[in-house]
């Protein structure tokens, strides 16, 4: 009876379980991945007040599968209010629950081919999202279909947040009683690497012209300014941003003013972005004139990378004093003074990083808030443990929602959804449905290479003046924060993502065997007294290019090591190939067995040059003495004597090469082609022995002979 009831309700509960499991699960189709691409184009409101009554959204769906696609519906699904850190980013990352508020299915298309697009727009009213508080809210669009050969699915999932300053249809809420003090870094860098080269006395020289587009109407860096146009006229707003600018990308848009050239696999063309850099860079002066302007490293370099190439044994730290102190360049080019002794680099804050940062004479940095730990509130500038360097935090929550639309998504585009997540994020941040009473400062630290389209970048900027007026922040300066005293310490805190992230030692050893290389030719050049050229100025383009390698843009460029280092192995090998040994016309005769070689060295270069020549594939030859090392002056062919001895007659062949006294390769190998009708010092010896030893065998042949005649007359 036991065994009986316990079956009995063994399946009671199986039944039941079935009943309400099987209608719990039936709202959530499976995922089907990669099938569907959500571009949103307009979202609006962007933030919900009391005023709202309906929320929009509109885009374009296109299929990227191979199957055809049916029954496209969308919706959008709300989910509970955001109270803490660790909700908010979750709710970026889309793992939040979107269920407490669900609207109706709306009809996108019937049918979509493979590779075609539809308009997808849906408007909801409010009476279906009713938030009790105002606050943070995750949002969720849901696009659901039947791909053929399969059943329901959710085809592409695109998750926002939605900020909530006051309930619809209720009354406005009072001002918050504090602001927020808020600061924008507006980042000027490049998105993708640029190979630039300067050959000695020419025009510079790209690998493309992509920078070209990045200037033109629409492109990414002419965005940048044109929304910074646009609040001119709200001078407070205005003075909250601090342009954040790469010298690098200066100089070279400056270069390109003035003419450029570009690869083309032929023969170079003229750049078409000369009058577009002009433009640009007078757009550039025209808004940092007496405003605040922060550099970036040179080239946007990962100093921590940097830091870790040696030159012998030690790190070489002037690769990283270069890449931080280019204030110069801004100056002369912009006609503006940068803060002072400040820097905001990119990457973790090792301490090897921080001593270099600190031999450099950097006093502040700008980097992330969670890249350092301390007690107090991390909003305002703190001291770095055991260093003189200061740290102004930027808002790392922010900066990781301001960087969701540069994370790879087949399922959907998100040029808009890093606006709208970094909008919601300096609304909880200032405190909004959190009771924060005092938010203290908020510095907000876009990516380097932010991404954002100008409509987005203007509808942030619009949406953070209603942010001031409904009294949640305060546009502030940054260089005020920047330039005050810290009140606290800090301890470096290096996140995960940065050890996920480090440089390989692959990419490091390839990096130092560059330095060591250039340090090497530097070391093998004199000033010329007639050409007055200081070695340093010859290979400036070499260690710019081993700069550029250790750029952010190569994480996302592709292309591995020999990508990252070709601007600088290209550069080097500029330099080393005007030095070499002219390959001879003629077959040369030696006219003894010890007839010294007659090379001839070529510099194309405007220094002297000592250099060490080497003979290789010399089988039958050799040096009999080492080879001196020989002096080239500038611009200049010097016909050289090689002491050269043949160990046999015959014909040989010889390759004559060129390098630095420390080992550094110039130029080509040149090929020699002798004969020798002489015998060397060896082959004599061999001669003289084997003569010495036929005439004692031979003579001992005749004794033998002559004593056995003698016996046989006895």
């Amino acid at each position: 009876m036991k065994r009986l009831a316990a079956i009995c309700l063994t399946i009671c509960f199986l039944l039941v379980q079935g009943l309400f499991g099987a209608h719990a699960a039936q709202p959530q189709p499976r995922q089907e991945p990669s099938r569907l691409r959500f571009d949103v184009e307009q979202m609006n409101p962007r933030v919900l007040t009391s005023n709202s009554t309906t929320l929009n959204i509109s885009g374009k769906v296109t299929n990227i599968g191979d199957r055809k696609l049916s029954k496209l519906q969308v919706r959008l699904q709300f989910g509970e209010r955001i109270t803490t850190e660790r909700q908010f980013t979750e709710s970026v990352e889309g793992t939040t629950p979107t269920d407490a508020s669900v609207s109706q299915f709306t009809e996108v298309t019937d049918v979509l081919e493979p590779g075609a697009s539809a308009p997808l727009n849906i408007t909801v009213p409010l009476t279906t999202f009713k938030p009790s508080k105002i606050g943070v809210f995750p949002l969720l669009v849901n696009i659901n279909g039947v791909p053929e050969f399969g059943g329901q699915a959710r085809l592409a999932a695109l998750n926002m947040l939605l900020p909530v300053l006051g309930i619809p249809g209720k009354q406005a809420p009072d001002k918050q009683a504090k602001a927020a003090q808020l600061s924008i870094l507006w980042p000027l860098t490049s998105s993708v690497p640029h190979v630039a080269t300067w050959p000695f006395h020419s025009q510079l020289t790209l690998d493309n012209d992509q920078l070209a587009d990045d200037l033109d109407q629409g492109g990414r860096l002419n965005s940048l300014l044109k929304a910074a146009q646009t609040i001119q006229d709200d001078s407070k707003l205005f003075n909250s941003l601090c342009f954040a600018v790469d010298p690098d990308l200066v100089s070279i848009i400056d270069a390109m003013s003035h003419g450029y050239l570009v690869r083309t696999g032929g023969s170079p063309i003229t750049g078409r972005g000369a009058e577009l850099a002009k433009q640009w860079l007078g757009t550039l002066k025209q808004l940092v004139n007496g405003h605040c302007m922060v550099p970036l490293p040179f080239a946007d370099a990962d100093l921590s990378v940097l830091s870790a190439v040696k030159n012998g044994e030690q790190a070489d730290g002037e690769l990283v004093t270069k890449a931080a102190n280019q204030t110069a360049v801004l100056e002369t080019i912009l006609n503006a003074v940068p803060v002072e002794n400040t820097l905001w680099p990119e990457g973790p804050l090792d301490s090897a990083t921080i001593g270099a940062l600190t031999s450099a004479g950097i006093k502040t940095i700008i980097t992330e808030s969670n890249r350092v730990q301390s007690t107090e509130q991390l909003d305002t500038p703190v001291t770095l443990a055991g260093s003189d360097l200061h740290v102004q935090p930027a808002d790392s929550l922010t900066s990781a929602a301001l960087s969701v639309g540069d994370k790879p998504n087949n399922a959907a585009a998100k040029p808009a959804v890093s606006t709208q997540n970094g909008l919601a994020a300096i609304a909880f941040r200032a405190g909004l449905g959190q009771g924060q009473t005092n938010p203290g400062r908020l510095v907000v630290a876009p990516p380097h290479r932010w991404s954002a389209p100008l409509p987005e970048l203007i509808t942030m900027l619009r949406t953070l003046t209603g942010y001031t007026e409904s009294g949640m922040i305060s546009p502030v300066s940054l260089k005020d924060s920047l330039t005050s005293k810290p009140s606290a310490t800090a301890e470096p805190n290096n996140t995960s993502q940065d050890l996920a992230t480090a440089p390989s030692a692959e990419f490091t050893g390839a990096l130092t065997d560059i330095d060591t290389s250039i340090t090497n030719f530097t070391s093998a050049m004199t000033v010329d007294p007639t050409a007055q050229v200081k070695p340093a100025e010859l290979v400036t383009p070499v260690r710019d290019g081993l700069i550029r390698a250790t750029s952010g843009a190569w994480r996302t460029a592709g292309g591995g090591i020999p990508a990252a280092t070709g601007n600088a192995r290209g550069e080097l090998a500029n330099l080393t190939s005007q030095v070499g040994v002219v390959n001879p016309t003629q077959r040369f005769s030696l006219t003894s067995g010890s007839s010294p070689l007659p090379v001839t060295l070529s510099n194309d270069l405007p220094v002297a040059m000592t250099v060490q020549i080497g003979l290789n594939n010399s089988t039958g030859l050799r040096s009999p003495n080492e080879i001196a090392p020989r002096s080239i002056p500038a611009n200049a062919k010097r016909q050289q004597l090689v002491p050269i001895e043949a160990l046999r007659a015959g014909r040989f062949s010889v390759d004559v090469s060129l390098s630095t006294p420390a080992g550094t390769r110039l130029g080509s190998t040149a090929k020699f082609e002798l004969s020798s009708n002489e015998y060397g010092t060896l082959t004599l010896i061999v001669t003289i022995v084997a003569g010495a030893a036929l005439l004692l065998l031979s003579s001992r042949r005749i004794y033998r002979r002559i004593k056995e005649s003698k016996a046989t007359r006895v």
